[in-house]
């Protein structure tokens, strides 16, 4: 019996023994186990929908019914990489999109595409949140109506710029839910129907929207 219990003991002594020398082997002041980091440099893929902005087209069906195409519709997709700092809570993301409204019928599409260029600034000093303000040049806006049996039409945009408001929510370390506000404005300056086309002048035309997408880093 008196062996036994010795033999506990013993036991008893080098475990305690073990835990002192691993507490020894970890500095007092070193941090708890986290989620991997998101600091520094990544990719950063994002999709979502917009609304608002002025009518540029309305399309009727034969059913009765219609959908207009918008200057602020109506979905957004993009890639490019986000840097995060790693000493203070900033973070600046640079990203290339495509940006559609659109509508498809048996007989024809109409469509008003263009491809922004955004440059984000973000606050990232709150936990799990992020503000951001940045600016988007739009490439190449664009108006198209192709319907069989009539000659396609075209209206064309200059390049614009527009200014970008961003609150975005962490779902993960590298999954965000935002939403924005986007202030722009379309000027148009050619008209075409099929190979003829006019230089035009049109009065500005709000592509102000509001948008909500998820963005994803990798």
């Amino acid at each position: 019996m008196f062996s036994l219990s010795l033999r506990h003991v013993a036991a008893a002594a080098i475990a305690l023994t073990s835990l002192s020398a691993a507490a020894q082997d970890r500095p007092a002041n070193a941090p708890a186990p986290t989620a991997a980091s998101t600091k520094g440099f990544q990719f950063v893929g994002n999709a979502g929908f917009t609304f608002g902005g002025d009518t540029i087209a309305v399309a009727q069906y034969t059913n009765g019914t219609d959908q207009k195409i918008n200057a602020g519709g109506m979905l957004e997709f993009g890639f490019g990489g986000i840097y995060e700092a790693n000493d203070l809570p900033i973070a600046a993301q640079l990203t290339a999109n495509y940006h559609v409204n659109d509508t498809d019928a048996t007989n024809g599409t109409m469509r008003f595409h263009r491809f922004p260029i955004e440059g984000m600034l973000f606050f990232t000093g709150v936990e799990q949140w992020r503000f951001g303000v940045g600016v988007r040049a739009v490439q190449s806006p664009r108006y198209t109506s192709q319907i069989k049996g009539a000659t396609t039409k075209t209206l064309e945009f200059d390049n614009t710029t527009g200014a970008i408001a961003e609150v975005g929510y962490a779902i993960s370390p590298k999954l965000w839910i935002n939403v924005r506000y986007v202030a722009e404005n379309y000027k148009a300056n050619k008209y075409s129907v099929g190979s003829q086309s006019i230089a035009v002048r049109s009065a500005a035309i709000k592509g102000d929207h509001v948008g909500i997408s998820a963005s994803f880093q990798f």
